[in-house]
């Protein structure tokens, strides 16, 4: 049986010319993602603009500098900050291609905000704000204390020679 089931899903992968068909729906679920992180990633910086390549059957994520002639690089070579820019629209635009039946309305962000200049630091927590002033939870991981000021709940965890607690603040 399982011998079947391959044969048949191998033929099906050849007709439509294996490789190939997975980078065209691939390309097809990557457009719109690009698109909805785009959104996002002018909120936050009006400097980049996320694209993507076809090179050998496969996809990559490239980045547009609007401050640099419309330079197109590759992610790898940005900054710590930068890709955490990048990085964040893409998780906020992951999030927005929920479909109904599977909403879960909440976004984890562990850390990177210290690789931000101060500017920086303002759009993303501004863009932030905005999602959590709807309905959706943000929860920061951050060890930035500047954060500290801005969120008004959180959850610190204190160091102590008898270990670790965590202490809830409100306001």
């Amino acid at each position: 049986r399982s011998k079947q089931q391959f044969v048949r899903w191998d033929r099906l992968n050849n007709i439509f010319g294996g490789t190939r068909f997975r980078t065209l729906v691939q390309t097809y679920i990557l457009r719109p993602l690009l698109n909805n992180a785009n959104i996002y990633l002018e909120q936050i910086t009006d400097r980049y603009r996320l694209t993507c390549r076809e090179d050998n059957e496969q996809l990559r994520i490239l980045v547009l500098d609007r401050y640099n002639k419309n330079q197109v690089r590759s992610v790898t070579v940005l900054s710590g900050g930068e890709r955490f820019m990048i990085s964040l629209a893409l998780s906020l635009a992951l999030s927005s291609l929920n479909r109904e039946d599977m909403n879960v309305n909440i976004l984890f962000i562990d850390e990177g905000f210290g690789s931000l200049d101060p500017e920086s630091l303002e759009q993303v927590m501004h863009v932030l704000s905005e999602l959590a002033s709807g309905d959706c939870l943000v929860a920061i991981i951050s060890h930035v204390e500047e954060l500290e000021k801005r969120i008004d709940s959180r959850i610190e965890v204190k160091s102590s020679p008898h270990g670790s607690r965590a202490e809830v603040v409100i306001g």
